[in-house]
């Protein structure tokens, strides 16, 4: 490439950045998908790469590996008044023939020509944590609100009124700051991030606090279906319902005497917050039958196969110490934790199943599975296939669309479209 911004046509250099890259798709070499859609570096990589608006992916420091056939081409020492690199208010110098190591990050760049040359990678300033722990309660609280304000994503999509959280949530920091009191700063920061709809963002977990309320059990688990109803979808064999009489599937019409939508809607499950309402609504029904050890709680219900006509019975458990139906109802369960990234089989049916249980798990073995499990489709002429995501924990969403791309011929551009 010719960059040495004279009006002549020059053979020019070539330009290298050192990158680190995972090779995940395709052959030993790099392509478009393994660069996350091609251009520069902008995370570990030797290159310090800009993420302001006004000169995104503009190179604006770090170091180059750059080869010159020959000691005619030119190169710039310097960014030039505009501070762009490759533009022509750049100042150029001539390099020797060979590969030469250029530092951006001083004025003017220094050209370092030793046989054996050091050359960092430079982490992306996300990776970098704000660190408020310098601050009073107070202090630490306005710095978070007014990074929040000016970086999160979501505030007009999720209708979020800073304003108005500062006024809800700023007295009881200060109250926790005026006392010194750290549980009552944990308390507070905790409810401020669960009031905030998005399951991505989360505060300090109360440990002693979740054990304490959640340690109980009466020995069922309950599931919402289509109609309305709820049911008893786990029953502890010899846990306080089975032994009070109440059946696997029998329908739950009340707890604590509160009808049970009502009793369902009023629970704040502790592993908010969440993006989703049928999450939230999920988490609900896990944590509606959790209670401390020795709480009392009573459950309307009628157990199955019963007359629609047979009255409601009415019972009071203690809850005791069991875990067995809270680990049933978790969301987000792997049967033994052995699982791979995705498992895949032929139905009875003809049609192909897949779980996918994550994408955050060895994206080149995630990818292998999955290649193979599309190509196994089509050599066999497999009418469909059904993809389970129900366990799914989340992970890199390019590598998410990257999967789904496999099912179509054509390009589709995603994001930043507008």
């Amino acid at each position: 490439r010719d960059v040495d911004q004279n009006d002549a046509t020059d053979t020019g250099v070539m330009v290298f950045a050192v990158a680190y890259w995972t090779n995940t798709f395709g052959d030993p070499f790099l392509e478009r998908r393994d660069l996350f859609g091609g251009g520069w570096s902008t995370a570990y990589a030797s290159t310090r790469v800009s993420t302001d608006i006004e000169t995104k992916r503009e190179i604006v420091g770090g170091t180059f590996l750059v080869y010159a056939p020959d000691d005619q081409q030119g190169f710039p020492s310097g960014f030039g008044a505009d501070g762009l690199l490759f533009t022509p208010d750049d100042p150029i110098v001539r390099l020797p023939q060979g590969y030469t190591v250029v530092n951006m990050d001083v004025t003017p760049f220094v050209f370092d020509r030793a046989r054996h040359p050091t050359i960092d990678l430079v982490e992306p300033k996300s990776a970098a944590t704000d660190d408020f722990s310098q601050l009073s309660y107070t202090d630490a609280f306005d710095a978070m609100i007014a990074k929040l304000r000016k970086e999160y994503a979501f505030t007009d999509y999720k209708h979020i009124d800073w304003d108005a959280r500062v006024a809800e949530f700023r007295p009881r920091f200060e109250l926790a700051q005026a006392q010194n009191d750290k549980r009552l700063y944990r308390q507070a920061l905790h409810d401020f991030a669960v009031s905030i709809p998005d399951g991505h963002v989360s505060g300090p977990f109360l440990v002693d606090e979740f054990r304490g309320a959640t340690s109980g059990g009466i020995g069922i688990a309950i599931r919402e279906l289509d109609d309305g109803r709820v049911i008893v979808n786990f029953l502890l064999e010899d846990g306080p319902a089975a032994r009070a009489g109440i059946q696997l599937g029998a329908e739950i019409w009340a707890i604590d005497d509160k009808e049970i939508r009502m009793a369902i809607a009023e629970v704040q499950p502790w592993s908010a917050p969440f993006s989703t309402e049928h999450v939230k609504r999920l988490q609900q029904l896990r944590y509606l039958v959790r209670s401390p050890i020795g709480a009392k709680r009573t459950v309307t219900f009628r157990n199955p196969g019963q007359p629609a006509d047979t009255p409601s019975q009415r019972v009071v458990l203690t809850a005791v110490s069991e875990q067995a139906s809270f680990r049933f109802s978790a969301l987000r369960r792997q049967p033994t934790g052995f699982e791979l990234p995705l498992e895949y089989r032929l139905l009875e049916s003809g049609y192909g199943y897949v779980q996918i249980y994550k994408f955050s798990d060895n994206e080149l073995l995630t990818i292998q599975l999955w290649e193979r499990l599309i190509q196994s489709l089509k050599a066999e002429n497999t009418p469909g296939l059904i993809i389970d995501m129900r366990q799914n924990t989340g992970g890199s969403g390019f590598l998410a669309d990257q999967m789904a791309a496999y099912f179509y011929s054509e390009t589709h551009d995603l994001g930043n479209a507008g």
